[in-house]
């Protein structure tokens, strides 16, 4: 089992599927898991193509930053995260996080649902985390669609 090229005249639209074609995106699937070969070492680039979700709503009253989101990343690459703030009264605050550290912009927003988006490069087995406080205290802050993009259409075939 190793990585094969998959030329485009055996995926085109007029082409036959064959057990030499089944075979190959077989092989290159199983690379793709076990992290060998060429087409694990491509990396993937920030897009619209959705790749991870966590969209369960969590929510808390903490005034100091907790951790209410996490997904792992299977494979490198610049990533586009995406998720949603909403605060019952007063002002919230979020950041992302990498492995319990802050990264990126610190969100701050009141009221109403506002979605939030971040380019960001993650190793594999890096852990992607969305952290909030609610510095007021009383009320909640919620979060929910926690998702993770990338331009790579079809990416998916890889899991």
């Amino acid at each position: 089992m190793s990585y094969s090229v998959i030329a485009n005249t055996e995926i085109d639209a007029g082409s036959p599927i064959t057990e030499t074609l089944m075979t190959k995106i077989r092989d290159n699937i199983k690379d793709h898991e076990h992290g060998v070969g060429e087409v694990s070492q491509l990396p993937y680039t920030a897009g619209d193509y959705l790749l991870y979700f966590n969209d369960t709503e969590r929510l808390t009253t903490s005034t100091t930053y907790v951790k209410l989101k996490e997904i792992k990343i299977r494979w490198a690459g610049i990533y586009r995260i995406k998720f949603d703030l909403y605060f019952t009264g007063g002002t919230g605050f979020a950041q992302l996080y990498k492995n319990g550290s802050a990264i990126g912009t610190e969100r701050t927003a009141t009221g109403a649902e506002t979605t939030y988006s971040e380019d960001i490069a993650l190793a594999k087995g890096d852990l992607i985390q969305v952290y909030v406080k609610y510095p007021s205290g009383g009320n909640d802050v919620r979060v929910n669609d926690f998702r993770i993009y990338c331009a790579e259409e079809g990416s998916l075939l890889g899991y």
